[in-house]
C-alpha cells in the first residue's frame, strides 16, 4: 500500500474517531473498497445504439434509438471504488457529526418515510445533491468517482474468474454491468415483459419500484480481482464527479469536412442500406472514406478520436459547479420500455444539475491509489 493511501486511511480513521466523540455513537462499518489497478486503458463506450423498445429493431416510426457516439480509447490512473452504494445509516452518521446536511427529502418513490428509519438503514441514501454526495465522500477520506472510473468498474468481470471487458466489441456483446445478453428481456418478452434476472430495475421486478438493501440483488454484480462490486446496473443511479458533456467522445477539432455527405449507413442489424431513417444511421464508412465518422441519431456528425485520451486527472474542488453532472447506472425506476438502454454500462443519457436531488439517485465513493 502506498504512503498516500496509508495517509488517506489514517485521516479517515481520525475523522471517524473525532466524529464518534462528537456524536456519542459508534460509526457504522466502513464500506469495503475494490482496487482497480489493471486494465487502465480501455474503450469508453461501445459505439452501438440501442432501441428503446426491446423487440423492435427495424426502422419504423414506432422505434426510437438512443444516440450512438463512437467509443473512445482512454487511460485512467489506478483507483479503488466502494463495493456498494452509500447507505442511509452511513450518511446519517455524517449528518450527526455535523459534516453533512440532511437529504432534501426523507421519502422515496413508494416509501413515505425512508431516510432515518431503521428498517432502511442498510438501503442506499437518495435525495442528496451532488454537493452533498461530494461532502460525504470527503468526510470518509474519499471522493466521488469520475464517470471514466465508474464505467471501468462496470466493465469488470461478469464472473469471479471471467475476463474484464475492455474493448468496445466485448462490451457491445455483453453491455450490462451484470451477466446478461444484448437482449435483456429474452425471446418473446417484448417491451411489456420482465427480464428474468435478480436486478433491481422495475423491468426485472414486475414493476416494483423501491430501493433495496445493498447486495440483495444477486445478479447485479461484477468482479474485479475476484472481489464483488454490487448494484452498478440497478437499485439507484449514481452521481459521478464528472461534468456532463454529451459529445465527450467526439474530437472537437478534426481535420475533415463531412457535412451531410454520408448517405450509406450501417443498420442496427449490420447490413448496408440507403434507408432515410436517421435512427438506422449508426456509422458511415462511405463518408469521404473516413471509417471513424459516426452519424448519430438526432445529433450532428461526430468524429472519433484517433488517439488515446488521458482521463486520469481528477477534477478538484467545485470547479464547474454550475455544469450538470453525469449520472451513471440504472435504478429501481427503470421500466421495461427503457431498461434495454438505460441499464447498459455505457449509457450516458442521464444528467442533473449539482443542486438537483432525485428520489432514485444515490452515490458511492472512490479514491486514487
Amino acid at each position: 500500500m502506498s504512503s498516500r493511501v496509508l495517509h488517506i486511511a489514517s485521516v479517515w480513521t481520525l475523522a471517524l474517531g473525532l466524529a464518534a466523540c462528537a456524536t456519542g455513537k459508534e460509526p457504522p462499518a466502513p464500506t469495503k473498497m475494490v482496487s482497480i489497478a489493471t486494465g487502465l486503458e480501455y474503450d469508453f463506450g461501445t459505439g452501438v445504439a440501442c432501441p428503446l423498445l426491446p423487440d423492435q429493431n427495424a426502422c419504423t416510426e414506432k422505434t426510437t434509438f438512443t444516440v450512438a457516439y463512437p467509443p473512445m480509447h482512454v487511460k485512467i490512473a489506478a483507483f479503488a471504488i466502494d463495493e456498494h452504494e452509500v447507505t442511509n445509516l452511513q450518511y446519517l452518521y455524517c449528518v450527526d457529526a455535523g459534516y453533512c446536511s440532511d437529504p432534501q427529502g426523507t421519502n422515496t418513490t413508494n416509501i413515505s418515510e425512508y431516510y432515518g428509519v431503521a428498517t432502511y438503514y442498510d438501503h442506499p441514501v437518495v435525495n442528496v445533491t451532488w454537493h452533498q454526495a461530494r461532502a460525504y465522500c470527503e468526510f470518509v477520506g474519499k471522493r466521488l468517482p469520475t464517470e471514466y472510473e465508474w464505467e471501468r468498474a462496470a466493465s469488470s468481470s461478469l464472473t469471479q474468474s471471467g475476463p474484464t471487458r475492455l474493448k468496445a466489441t466485448e462490451k457491445a456483446d455483453k453491455p450490462f454491468p451484470f451477466d446478461a445478453n444484448k437482449d435483456l428481456f429474452g425471446a418473446g418478452k417484448g417491451a411489456t415483459g420482465n427480464c428474468q434476472l435478480d436486478v433491481n430495475l422495475a423491468a426485472c421486478k414486475a414493476g416494483n419500484q423501491v430501493p433495496m438493501r445493498y447486495g440483495q440483488n444477486a445478479a447485479d454484480v461484477v468482479y474485479e480481482g475476484g472481489q464483488p462490486i454490487y448494484d452498478l446496473g440497478g437499485n439507484v443511479s449514481e452521481w459521478s464527479l464528472t461534468g456532463y458533456d454529451r459529445k465527450a467522445a467526439c474530437d472537437p477539432t478534426p481535420p475533415w469536412t463531412c457535412g451531410e455527405l454520408c448517405k450509406v449507413c450501417i443498420t442496427s442489424e449490420g447490413s448496408t442500406t440507403t434507408t432515410p431513417c436517421p435512427a438506422e444511421c449508426l456509422n458511415c464508412p462511405d463518408c469521404e472514406g473516413n471509417t471513424s465518422c459516426f452519424r448519430v441519431c438526432q445529433a450532428p456528425i461526430c468524429i472519433a478520436y484517433a488517439s488515446t485520451q488521458d482521463k486520469s486527472a481528477v477534477p478538484s474542488g467545485s470547479s464547474g459547479s454550475a455544469q450538470t453532472r453525469s449520472i451513471r447506472g440504472g435504478s429501481f425506476m427503470v421500466s421495461a420500455s427503457a431498461a434495454q438502454c438505460s441499464a447498459r454500462l455505457d449509457y450516458r443519457g442521464l444528467n442533473f444539475a449539482p443542486q438537483q436531488p432525485q428520489p432514485n439517485v444515490g452515490f458511492r465513493c472512490a479514491k486514487s491509489l
